[in-house]
């Protein structure tokens, strides 16, 4: 855990997972408070040369895929692979 703090509109976490094979993976956590949406953003770094992905498992069972270099943001309608 990097970091987590609650606010007044918002709560958020930061975690960190340092190391994995060379890789580094970090995730930002948002929790908007009165029934705000819960957002996730994740980054993975690895050696140079190398490409990494990320994969989103969705209630419903909505999958978002976004290579890290492939495009923009990845929502359910606008997968990236």
């Amino acid at each position: 855990m990097v970091a987590f703090e609650t606010g007044p509109e918002k709560d958020w976490a930061h975690i960190r997972l340092v190391d994995w094979r060379g890789w580094q993976h970090d995730r930002w956590v948002y929790f908007y408070h009165n029934g705000g949406p819960i957002v996730v953003v994740g980054e993975a770094r690895g050696p140079v040369g190398t490409k990494a992905g990320l994969i989103w498992h969705l209630v419903g069972g909505e999958e978002v895929r976004r290579a890290a270099s492939a495009c923009g943001v990845a929502t359910p309608r606008r997968r990236c692979t």
